[in-house]
């Protein structure tokens, strides 16, 4: 018995200290006599550390299998995101040993739902926990309450807030969290202001109110937090620094970085992209470079945000140049990052670098991102090479008005002014808006190739269709 104890303690401290797994079965050879619960802990052992095979393995072979047994097995399906591998054994159990399911296996599977976004596998749980009478169980309604409040499902997500007495912060959290992201801000802030709140709250409600625009109250919200004294992490601050940049909020924003220091959080990755994003968004360029060069770590976030900073504020070759060391520094782009750089290559007419990047696009496969093909589709517009724009465009699976757009302007601007009309008509039948710049490339090409008539019919439906206000430009070519 003693020596059973010994070895169940050390495979379970062995597991919270990542003791190497051979070692464990070692070990475990030792025990004599090795009961269910000795079992169990093996294969816990293995789930949580990922070896799937010998779980698998070491399941077959147990004499004797409890709810425990099943609930170990599942978890470390899911756990490793093999979620056909746990739903396959959750139907097995219930099958054949449904006198062995808890309130546990219905958790894991509820968490299991809720991660990957399976409502309909979630309703099925909630059925059985439902005629199984755990739905007034707070660790089952907890995570039947995220997965739904997660998917927009806000009639059933009040059903299950309501019906647990012993609610807790982080069921409040859910409901709020999901009431903010289908922009019931009325009913969201109702909740805020009732419950006990903890900094995940306030960070939510924070991030929720800028996603609906609301900046300045995510601002004031914020103000609110501080005063409350709650101990701060790199959240909050993540969340509020998107308001301060899309208001052009720039003093607030220096007092949140403020803030930021007194908390030791200013060298924070998230908090130092965000930093970075908001300096950018305000136009001070400065700022934004002075906190990027003093982060230690910096990640696909904080170079995206200063190539975009750079490329918006009409610093092109700097924004060419960032990009450029981000790839030596071995951060690889995503695809809006990849654009953005493309897009300063074409805003400089950088056919040779914007080439490069073209490569680097087909060769990561973000050039199928739409985002990427367009930026490139403009490159070589800009840069007068009509024909890789073409053969670009004519290769794009997906194309949006920004795609059109570009290749009517390309057209336009080389003097091919039949075939920008042209393209412009096939844009219009497709259904997509034109913007202000293909207006006035159409009405150009028209004024070129002598069509008056016409060049003034796209100029009244830029204002009686589009609601596009003309401009100088436009009324140039009239």
């Amino acid at each position: 018995m003693e020596a059973y104890f010994l070895a169940s303690d050390w495979i379970e401290e062995g597991f919270f200290q990542q003791v190497v797994i051979w070692s464990w079965r070692n070990l475990w050879d030792k025990v004599p006599q090795p009961n269910l619960f000795s079992w169990n802990n093996l294969l816990l052992a293995y789930s949580k550390s990922g070896h799937l095979s010998e779980m698998e393995r070491t399941f077959e072979k147990l004499p004797d299998r409890d709810g425990v047994t099943w609930n170990v097995l599942i978890e470390g399906y899911s756990l490793s995101g093999l979620v056909g591998s746990a739903v396959k054994a959750y139907k097995t159990m219930m099958k054949d040993f449904s006198s062995s399911l808890t309130r546990v296996t219905l958790m894991t599977m509820l968490k299991l739902s809720s991660s990957n976004g399976h409502v309909s596998l979630g309703k099925q749980i909630h059925v059985q926990v439902i005629k199984l009478g755990f739905e007034s169980y707070l660790f089952v309604g907890s995570p039947l309450l995220d997965l739904y409040a997660k998917v927009g499902f806000i009639s059933d997500a009040k059903k299950v807030f309501y019906g647990i007495q012993d609610r807790n912060t982080v069921m409040y959290n859910s409901l709020m969290g999901g009431l903010l992201a289908c922009g019931m801000i009325d009913d969201a802030l109702h909740l805020f202001r009732g419950m006990e709140k903890d900094s995940v709250s306030w960070s939510a409600m924070i991030k929720g109110l800028v996603q609906n625009g609301l900046d300045k109250e995510a601002i004031e919200c914020f103000r609110e937090m501080k005063i409350e004294g709650l101990k701060m992490d790199q959240y909050p601050f993540g969340s509020v620094l998107p308001a301060c940049g899309g208001l052009g909020a720039i003093n607030e924003g220096k007092q949140i970085h403020a803030c930021a220091i007194r908390t030791n959080l200013q060298d924070h990755i998230y908090v130092g992209s965000a930093l970075i994003d908001m300096y950018c968004k305000c136009k001070s360029l400065h700022y934004a470079k002075t906190v990027f060069d003093r982060m230690k770590q910096k990640n696909v976030v904080s170079w995206t945000a200063m190539v975009v900073g750079y490329g918006q504020t009409g610093r092109a070759e700097e924004a060419v140049k960032i990009f450029l060391d981000m790839q030596r520094s071995g951060v690889d782009p995503d695809h809006y990052t990849l654009g953005q750089a493309v897009s300063a290559c074409a805003n400089i007419a950088s056919l040779e670098e914007g080439s490069q990047f073209h490569g680097k696009a087909v060769t990561s496969g973000l050039i199928q991102y739409v985002t990427v093909s367009n930026s490139l589709v403009t490159l070589y517009g800009k840069c007068g090479d009509i024909d890789d724009s073409t053969r670009l465009f004519s290769e794009m699976n997906v194309r949006d008005e920004v795609s059109w757009n570009a290749m009517v302007s390309a057209h336009a601007q080389s003097g091919r002014a039949i075939e920008a009309i042209q393209l412009f008509d096939k844009m219009v039948q497709h259904g997509l808006k034109p913007d202000g710049v293909t207006l006035t490339g159409v009405i150009s090409a028209c004024s070129r190739a002598g069509l008056v008539e016409k060049g003034q019919r796209y100029f009244e439906s830029m204002i009686n269709e589009y609601g596009i206000v003309p401009s100088n430009g436009h009324y140039s070519y009239i």
